[in-house]
């Protein structure tokens, strides 16, 4: 359904009408004096995976209880109300029932990229409960790592923040009430360095703060410019961003493999969740040398992201047809090594933020305190 937003002129007046039609606006739909015509964007619909998530695990429930799949939808739609949940309902019962084409069910949808993925690989295969068991478990552990990823990072982020709002209150209020107490003549290098930092932060606050924008407006044009150059720095220089992206790539190729697909089948549609351009890039390479009958072994060599004990897992995999089982072992060893770099990484965060507290602390006590106790001792005597 298209919206259009038509602006006329009547009796010297200016009008506005919609007109709702299916296909392209008919003229004859169309008042006289026509000034312009506008089309209105429908608002663009978002799923939260919760939703998902909660849908896919009732409609596994009932799917492995033998029901048929169009009963299966109506006992969920009976039982749900919100507005959500029915549009999502609404959206899978066109895609398998009706067999509507999934990119132009999702064009306004903005949905995680994996529910796209699977219910792609549903209306290619025809297979109903295996996929949505498996994107169901996709989704679900996906969510899992995203809590940890925030509950681990609330902790700095909450020390980082501390500091800079600590860092506010002593130079705007705080030091200025002691300013006129200590003579600056005659004080101290730290002394001095606070004067002088309160200073630039009473007079120049709204140039720093315009500065720090215009900084992180410039950083995200040139990740938006060099995504490719940034994507290949942080799989380098970031390990447990790496580790994190191939652990999602084998938890979904175990699925596919253990739904019966052949592993360069797998691999290709799992490539698919890869938002790194860098690592897609590499995974590219690995597919069209799978096409080209080269073995898992040697394709996963000249990718270059691989570890060599995953190479070598692969190898030995082809050798016994145990793809599935490896797969199972290589995924979880990407999620072992994403757990320990991701506590190094925040292990080490913490500390730093914690010495620069205290660093700002001894400053500040070296800079006013000891100054004033040198004033009181005089006063004293």
């Amino acid at each position: 359904m298209n919206k259009y937003k038509i602006t006329y002129q009547r009796n010297s007046k200016k009008l506005i009408k919609i007109i709702d039609t299916e296909g392209y606006l008919d003229k004859s739909l169309l008042p006289k004096n026509v000034i312009s015509i506008k089309k209105l964007n429908k608002k663009i619909t978002v799923f939260k995976d919760e939703i998902v998530i909660n849908i896919l695990n009732e409609l596994n429930l009932i799917l492995y209880s033998n029901i048929n799949f169009n009963e299966a939808l109506d006992i969920i739609k009976n039982s749900r109300k919100d507005k959500e949940s029915l549009q999502f309902l609404g959206l899978i019962y066109k895609i398998v029932i009706e067999q509507e084409s999934v990119d132009e069910v999702f064009r306004k949808i903005k949905i995680n990229k994996t529910v796209k993925l699977f219910f792609k690989l549903i209306s290619n295969s025809g297979e109903i409960n295996s996929n949505l068991s498996a994107l169901n478990i996709v989704l679900t552990q996906e969510k899992e790592l995203k809590e940890k990823f925030q509950k681990k990072l609330s902790y700095p982020i909450f020390l980082f923040l501390s500091f800079l709002s600590s860092l506010i209150i002593i130079f705007l209020f705080v030091i200025p009430k002691f300013k006129t107490l200590i003579k600056e003549d005659n004080s101290s290098i730290a002394t001095k360095s606070i004067f002088f930092a309160e200073y630039i932060f009473s007079n120049y606050m709204v140039y720093i703060i315009l500065l720090l924008m215009g900084i992180v407006l410039i950083i995200v044009f040139l990740l938006k410019k060099n995504r490719k150059i940034i994507d290949m720095y942080l799989v380098k220089f970031i390990p447990f961003y790496k580790y994190y992206e191939l652990y999602k790539l084998f938890m979904v190729i175990e699925l596919f493999v253990k739904g019966k697909y052949e592993f360069y089948l797998a691999f290709s549609n799992s490539s698919y969740l890869i938002k790194n351009k860098y690592l897609l890039d590499k995974i590219s390479l690995c597919n069209s040398l799978l096409h080209k009958g080269k073995s898992i072994a040697f394709s996963f060599n000249k990718a270059e992201i691989f570890d060599e004990i995953v190479i070598n897992l692969m190898n030995i995999a082809q050798q016994t047809n145990s793809v599935d089982t490896i797969s199972s072992d290589i995924k979880n060893i990407y999620k072992q090594k994403f757990d320990r770099s991701f506590d190094i990484f925040i292990g080490t965060i913490q500390p730093i933020f914690l010495i620069f507290m205290t660093l700002l602390i001894l400053w500040i006590v070296m800079g006013i305190f000891i100054p004033l106790w040198d004033v009181s001792n005089i006063i004293s005597l």
